[in-house]
């Protein structure tokens, strides 16, 4: 171990050399040189004070003898580095001459001592010494190439200014080189913008900081204003309302979002830190409101938002008598609640869902019986009850003998053998141009298929709509089509051209937002007659998906029977309220032999054949009233009852 004093003298020496190099190799070389002179003072001062044998003593000779040379090669480079560090860093910009821009990291410090140590290109200040210090330092020529005398020289002398700096330590001279460059490249790029592009980018840049600096800023909390508790969000807020304290306030629109103002700036706490200047405020639930205090956005949702809903809400309870009703509300330690309630409500999966709202906005447009629709008179509510009854004893299947028949006897065979069986039942009492032949043949075609699908080898896991829509419903009205003729089907986005033309702008013959569907099925004259739409995947239903498509259903057969009125003005208006528009839900496809729901997708294709054959019988009518075979009075006629293309003056 060496002395105390020999310890501090080598801190000292490594001191002084790292004050007096800038290159950290030359530093380090400094660094070794004294501390090498140091140990060769000690070996001497040890061998003075020791005696020892002669080989020992030889040895050690040897050794400094070793080190004095080294001490002496270090100390010749270390000189050659001080006298050729400018011309290493010219050699380092011959590296970069050719490139246009060099990648790098940011350093925030250095890049601000380049642009103080360069002239600032249309410099403005009210201070003359400001200006005149401006002036006095070096410029690029942007005329003129990186590569030029003048241009080359200020980059080297601005990379060495740099390497001396403290905040370079520890970053590599070719970093620093390419940062000078690329501070080059950026004033040639910003001399060639146009003065008026310059301009409004400063105008921006002015606004924003003087628009920061002048408005409040925000930061929103969440709180429920009954019992303190604090959410994470209006949503949760909204639902701890309702939950707890049985309090119903709207949602904010979809959609819809808050933007920064001249006076307020909204931002979140959580990127901005324990900043003082940010005002925490309370906000509402239910609309872009904030207060800072909460009683006042306490008395704000009991005088705007549940004042707006008080006869919403009495309007319902009065016509729903069936609402849910909570018994207990437990709150669980998420922020959510465990509800136990009463109710009379039962989901049925295969209905179409619309909300409260929707029925009541398409009341005096639509009628949809449905169970949570309350505006079905005595009679529509009769009809219903009937039109369900008839549904569950297969009613419209029995009037078709020998296609029932059928279906009963392919329940009592196997899987392996159902195809073959299918096809050697021979119905020869059937004539071939009967319906009941065609639904028969239909029927054959639809459980070989269904046969086909339940014969797979590895069953899919995924909940794609389009997927379970292509594998077991298409096929379904496909085989229907081709037997009996009625229709024929575009599959997969097909545009519902009578909403183009029913939804047209006669006043600058613009064409409304196109619109497609699933399935979409037409008739021997190429006109629509049936929309299709398949919401959900095979395992899991999207209720949002479901509301949007019935709204969207709805809005196609409206179109549909535009469009067969306005084809058939000069009509009976008593024989076009026999067109009907048919909307039946397809129920639950049977996707395993072992389900066995063959009847009610069979039902549904004996109850489409039945009105499909009625309404030809109604189509070929209203063609000869239309046509003038058949005279019709001109005050029944349906130009005159619906008062199409009359003024109002007539």
């Amino acid at each position: 171990m060496l002395p105390d004093n020999a310890t501090t003298a080598m801190m000292s020496t490594h001191s002084q050399a790292t004050e007096s190099t800038s290159d950290p190799l030359i530093s380090m070389m400094s660094t070794m040189n004294n501390q090498l002179k140091g140990l060769a003072n000690q070996v001497l001062l040890m061998a003075g004070d020791i005696t020892l044998s002669n080989q020992t003593m030889t040895c050690l000779q040897e050794t400094v003898t070793n080190i004095l040379a080294g001490q002496a090669v270090i100390h010749d480079v270390a000189s050659r580095c001080n006298t050729t560090s400018s011309t290493e860093l010219v050699g380092g910009f011959s590296a970069l001459m050719e490139e246009d821009s060099v990648s790098g990291r940011r350093h925030t410090e250095i890049s601000v001592l380049i642009r103080d140590y360069v002239k600032t290109r249309n410099f403005t200040s009210i201070d003359p010494r400001k200006i005149a210090a401006n002036d006095a330092k070096p410029e690029w020529v942007l005329t003129s190439y990186f590569t030029s005398s003048y241009n080359r020289g200020l980059a080297s002398a601005m990379s060495a200014y740099l390497r001396r700096q403290p905040c370079s330590t520890g970053i590599p001279t070719r970093v620093l080189e390419g940062m000078v460059k690329n501070h080059f490249t950026n004033q040639v790029r910003e001399s060639r913008r146009p003065a008026e592009s310059v301009e409004k980018k400063n105008t921006a840049s002015r606004r924003r900081q003087r628009g920061v600096a002048l408005s409040k800023i925000v930061h929103f909390r969440y709180c429920c204003s009954y019992c303190q508790r604090p959410l994470i969000d209006s949503t949760r807020l909204r639902n701890h309302l309702s939950n707890i304290h049985n309090i119903h306030v709207p949602s904010i629109s979809r959609g819809k979002r808050r933007f920064d103002t001249l006076p307020i700036t909204y931002v979140n706490k959580f990127s901005y830190g324990q900043n003082q200047d940010i005002n925490k405020e309370y906000g509402c639930p239910a609309c872009f409101s904030h207060f800072p205090e909460i009683n006042s956005l306490h008395s704000h949702i009991q005088e705007v938002h549940m004042k707006q809903n008080n006869e919403h809400v009495s309007d319902q309870s009065e016509e729903d008598g069936n609402t849910n009703a909570t018994l207990v509300s437990i709150a669980t330690y998420s922020g959510k609640s465990i509800d136990f309630s009463a109710t009379h409500n039962i989901y049925e999966q295969h209905l179409p869902k619309l909300s409260r709202d929707c029925l009541k906005f398409l009341e005096p447009i639509v009628t949809v019986d449905l169970p949570s629709s309350k505006c079905l008179n005595k009679k529509m509510r009769d009809e219903v009850t009937n039109e369900n009854r008839k549904k569950r004893e297969l009613h419209t299947l029995q009037s078709f003998t020998n296609v029932q028949a059928l279906l009963l006897a392919t329940l009592e065979q196997s899987l392996g053998t159902l195809p073959r069986w299918i096809w050697t039942q021979t119905n020869e009492d059937i004539a071939n141009i009967s319906h009941e032949y065609q639904l028969l043949q239909a029927s054959k075609f639809i459980l070989t298929t269904f046969a086909d699908n339940c014969t797979q080898k590895k069953q899919q896991k995924t909940n794609s709509e389009r997927t379970y829509w292509i594998r077991h419903i298409v096929h379904i009205f496909q085989s229907f089509a081709n037997q009996t003729g009625y229709l024929q089907f575009n599959w997969c986005e097909s545009q519902t051209k009578q909403h183009a033309l029913a939804g047209i702008n006669l006043n600058n013959w613009t064409k409304p937002t196109a619109r497609f569907c699933d399935g979409l099925g037409f008739d021997w004259l190429g006109k629509e007659r049936l929309s299709m739409e398949g919401s959900s995947g095979q395992h899991e239903e999207k209720i949002d998906h479901t509301i949007s498509d019935t709204a969207k259903q709805i809005i196609n057969t409206i179109s549909m029977l535009k469009g067969f009125t306005m084809a058939n003005t000069d009509a009976s208006f008593e024989t076009l309220r026999q067109k009907q528009a048919m909307t039946r839900n397809l129920p639950t496809i049977s996707t395993r032999w072992y389900e066995q729901r063959g009847f009610q997708s069979s039902m549904k294709s004996a109850y489409l054949l039945v009105e499909l054959k009625e309404q030809v019988r109604v189509h070929e009518t209203l063609n000869k009233e239309q046509s003038s075979i058949s005279i019709v009075h001109p005050e029944e006629t349906v130009r005159i009852k619906l008062s199409i293309g009359l003024d109002d003056s007539a």
